[in-house]
């Protein structure tokens, strides 16, 4: 008898396979159909974020220098670190005082004193060193030229123009003439210890997920609340300015919000998918139950139970489930892997078949 029945499964091989691969198929564009609309919103807010950015930083902070500014600066990326977690981001720090009276063969000028990451800005010359500044374009002063600042006098090793703002060590512009740009720190420090102190945090909209917008809304916030709380570097006006504020509101929750509606808008092309392959697979399957007719009425003729034909009809019909719903997930993920937030889609992907298993 069992024979009988192993012969029964394996004589319509042709219709489960058909069948499988329906399954299969269905499977993957009801996935493909869900996780597509996160993979639309995914590419959609990273390219609005970077859009609004436009290469600036996310968050800028501002304070005055600390007695130690080594751990000051230490304190704020941890902050940074701890805050964003999840978040890929870029710190660039940099000093910059007060105006200060600067004389130049061009004359007499009063322009603020920078110290910023080597490398962050264009240069025509090379970058300085001791006892040498960058002059900016615009005070006439080439390079191997002189300037004095209070009681120090300056060596021009290069000039600069205010570059695009990608670079992490870029002050924003203010509408004042562009400064010089000294060594270090302890150059900057010489003439001005009470400078203020910038860091601006870049982030990585390439690196975003729909899951990190929940974080990204609330970073500025929980920032300024983290930063002075942090030991050592909200010297005096400490402000935190967060650049994805727009006059929506927060840019990160508008996306959100977004986000939500184009995935409620991805249902309906999912149930009609679901409803045609509902249908197709009724049809498969009423197909495959006249093809059989005769051949149950063999077994039952030959004394086989009823109940040991529904188990082996169920057996078959799981085994068709789960190979189908199977392959389908794993065409969808192979689909999805490539694609911006597509991995992120995994959950999607695993409830719809799921569900096809289910059903």
């Amino acid at each position: 008898m069992a024979s009988l029945l192993a012969r029964r499964a394996g004589s319509r091989k042709l219709l489960l396979l058909a069948l499988v691969l329906l399954t299969a198929a269905a499977t993957a564009l009801v996935a493909l159909t869900v996780a597509g609309a996160g993979v639309t919103a995914t590419r959609a807010s990273r390219a609005a974020i970077d859009a609004h950015l436009g290469g600036a930083p996310a968050w800028e902070v501002r304070t005055r220098i600390a007695p130690d500014p080594d751990a000051q600066d230490r304190a704020v990326r941890e902050t940074v670190v701890e805050t964003a977690t999840g978040l890929t981001t870029e710190v660039g720090r940099y000093l910059l005082t007060e105006p200060t009276t600067v004389l130049a063969d061009g004359g007499e000028s009063r322009r603020g004193l920078l110290s910023t990451d080597a490398g962050s800005l264009l240069v025509d010359g090379r970058w300085p060193g001791t006892g040498e500044v960058l002059a900016p374009a615009d005070l006439g002063v080439g390079i191997g030229g002189t300037v004095r600042v209070g009681d120090a006098t300056f060596t021009v090793s290069g000039t600069w123009d205010r570059p695009e703002p990608t670079l992490s060590g870029t002050p924003a512009p203010t509408g004042d003439p562009d400064p010089l740009v000294l060594a270090d720190d302890a150059a900057v420090l010489a003439i001005d210890d009470a400078s203020f102190v910038f860091w601006n945090v870049r982030v990585d909209p390439t690196g975003l997920d729909l899951a990190a917008l929940t974080d990204l809304a609330t970073v500025g916030t929980r920032l300024d609340t983290s930063i002075r709380a942090a030991d050592g570097v909200a010297i005096r006006g400490l402000s935190v300015a967060d650049n994805l504020e727009t006059g929506g509101g927060q840019l990160a929750t508008v996306l959100q919000g977004s986000t939500t509606t184009v995935r409620a808008v991805s249902l309906a092309p999912a149930g009609f998918l679901v409803a045609v392959a509902a249908l197709a697979i009724a049809q498969f399957l009423q197909l495959l139950a006249l093809t059989r007719d005769a051949e149950t009425r063999v077994l039952l003729a030959r004394g086989a139970g009823r109940a040991r034909i529904v188990r082996s009809a169920a057996l078959e019909s799981a085994a068709v489930a789960v190979v189908g719903a199977g392959a389908g997930a794993l065409i969808s993920l192979a689909v999805l892997s490539g694609a911006p937030g597509g991995p992120q889609q995994t959950p999607a992907v695993v409830t719809t078949a799921v569900g096809t298993l289910v059903w």
